[in-house]
């Protein structure tokens, strides 16, 4: 579940690990970069990725590895309306790909 959509390619989440246990994690997605946050294009972008997961009570993300500020590197999925992760990992939006379809942020290789 979307904590806090800090920009348009940084994400807080709280993950369901297994269990009955969940962690709250800061997510960099991968192999994108928006715009700053300070800028117009950057809070364009944000109000984007605010507006998208308002409409998606879960998410489902596949981690990379961690980058060099400690976020986890994430690919993620969105499915609106759904709340089967089995479904949203079949069927889902790559958001990383949406983002870049939309002009809302540009190619990242690290």
């Amino acid at each position: 579940r979307i904590l806090k959509v800090v920009d348009a390619d940084t994400l807080d989440a709280l993950i369901d690990v297994g269990f009955g246990m969940r962690v709250s994690e800061r997510f960099r997605l991968n192999g994108i970069d928006a715009p700053e946050i300070s800028t117009r294009a950057g809070r364009a972008a944000r109000k984007f990725v605010l507006d998208h997961l308002s409409r998606c009570p879960i998410v489902v993300m596949r981690t990379i590895k961690t980058e060099k500020f400690g976020r986890w590197l994430a690919d993620v999925f969105t499915l609106q309306g759904s709340s089967d992760p089995f479904m949203i990992a079949e069927k889902g939006v790559f958001l990383n790909q949406l983002l870049l379809e939309k002009g809302l942020a540009s190619l990242y290789l690290a």
